[in-house]
């Protein structure tokens, strides 16, 4: 993904967070659009994380945050040639799109451009997976885009948080690099 470019999904443009976001971004999840404003920028100088912009006609559209991750994986979902258990990924940490801009692609294509991020860095330290932890209603959607739910994970996550409502647990989910 680089820091600046110009894509062919309505005039979208890419662009490194490079100050406080611009204001007027909602989503319409409070926690997402309170992440934009209250941590990305803070957090990407702390370099915790680091969060693009996607931008159409300099309105922002969309933002994705990533970070460093490890994933583990049990024998039965990892490939039989992986011998470790926690391998290494990319993690989707944050993803929002404008209200104005909802059912149009651009979370799909910002989806697109951080596995193409996660590809890129792989050629330069070891990284095999994008990882996220979605929210329970958005599973399907990103089943749809080729990630797949940690199995293992996600049963360490239903047994931490034992007290809560299963349906409102994030559910750690897994693209494999190899499969692009």
């Amino acid at each position: 993904m680089n820091h600046s470019s110009v894509h062919a999904l309505n005039g979208l443009s890419v662009r490194k967070l490079e100050d406080v976001p611009p204001s007027g971004f909602d989503c319409g999840r409070e926690s997402q659009t309170r992440f934009l404003y209250d941590y990305a920028w803070h957090d990407q100088r702390q370099r915790v994380s680091t969060t693009y912009l996607y931008h159409v006609a300099e309105l922002l559209a969309a933002y994705a945050t990533v970070c460093m991750d490890a994933i583990p994986l049990g024998r039965r979902e990892r490939p039989s040639a992986i011998r470790y258990q926690e391998i290494a990924a990319l993690k989707l940490a944050q993803l929002g799109v404008d209200r104005l801009f909802q059912g149009r692609g651009y979370g799909s294509f910002a989806v697109a451009s951080v596995i193409a991020l996660a590809i890129e860095l792989s050629q330069r330290a070891g990284c095999r997976y994008v990882t996220l932890d979605a929210k329970p209603n958005l599973v399907e959607w990103y089943q749809s885009l080729g990630f797949e739910i940690n199995q293992l994970k996600q049963k360490q996550r239903i047994a931490a948080a034992a007290d809560r409502n299963p349906d409102e647990i994030p559910v750690s989910m897994r693209f494999d690099l190899r499969e692009v």
